[in-house]
């Protein structure tokens, strides 16, 4: 099975996602299941890394480059949207 680059990263990425996900539904519930969508979001998109999908590299692009907008916009710096975003272009740029 063909996996994309950047698939380490993606791993990372969701078990970061998880662990955070966990620490906020833990102190903070009602916001906790906002930021379940992402967790999903972010579990999809390893798996299609991992499957070796190229359309989920254009996904973690166009989410990474939106998480990391809105992020920005409301000035928070420390986004997992920006390493995303860097994932899905190391995917794309690989030629394999």
């Amino acid at each position: 099975m063909l996996k994309l680059k950047g698939t380490v990263l993606m791993l990372v990425l969701m078990i970061i996602q998880i662990v955070l996900n966990v620490f906020i539904l833990m102190t903070m519930p009602e916001i906790g299941w906002i930021f379940l969508f992402d967790t999903v979001l972010i579990i999809c998109t390893y798996i299609g890394f991992n499957k070796g999908v190229r359309g989920w590299a254009i996904f973690a692009v166009i989410y990474g480059a939106i998480s990391t907008m809105i992020a920005f916009s409301q000035g928070t710096f420390l986004n997992i949207g920006v390493l995303v975003l860097v994932a899905g272009i190391v995917a794309l740029a690989s030629k394999e």
